[in-house]
């Protein structure tokens, strides 16, 4: 498990409409997102390399807090992680945390996945925590750099 801490100067509902809008989140993803925030909703990352991922909403409460589980589409029954993201207010702003887990190891969530020994390897999985942290700090700069100078860049 892998945990992200950063506190952000802006408020909860600018933070949580730039995690959730998917054109918003799109901008600092890497990617194109499909899904509507609420408990059961499909999901679908589409990221600029082509890779895709899919997944659920799994609970939401908005402004505070998103849980969702995601899977690699190729190869199929690939890679899977619960990402969560809490919002909580502090003085200096927003604090965001983002935590991602492994399931691939875990027993699989859908009945089509392979069984065990597809699981990534901890070299695969510090790649993709490193572009966590990079599209993460592109949302940063953007949300902490007031809106007129933003969009004159």
């Amino acid at each position: 498990m892998i945990r992200r801490q950063v506190v952000l100067p802006v408020d909860q509902d600018r933070l949580w409409a730039a995690l959730t809008d998917p054109d918003q989140a799109a901008a600092w993803f890497g990617g194109r997102i499909e899904w509507d925030v609420r408990a059961g909703a499909p999901l679908r990352f589409r990221d600029h390399d082509g890779s895709d991922r899919e997944g659920r909403i799994e609970a939401v409460r908005p402004g505070r807090y998103l849980r969702y589980r995601w899977w690699t589409t190729e190869p199929p029954g690939g890679d899977e992680s619960e990402v969560t993201y809490l919002i909580e207010p502090t003085d200096e702003g927003t604090r965001l945390t983002i935590q991602e887990r492994d399931l691939t190891a875990a027993e699989p969530l859908r009945r089509d996945c392979p069984p065990e020994g597809t699981g990534r390897s901890a070299e695969a999985s510090s790649l993709s925590w490193t572009r966590w942290d990079d599209r993460v700090a592109g949302a940063w700069v953007g949300l902490s750099t007031p809106a007129c100078a933003r969009a004159s860049a």
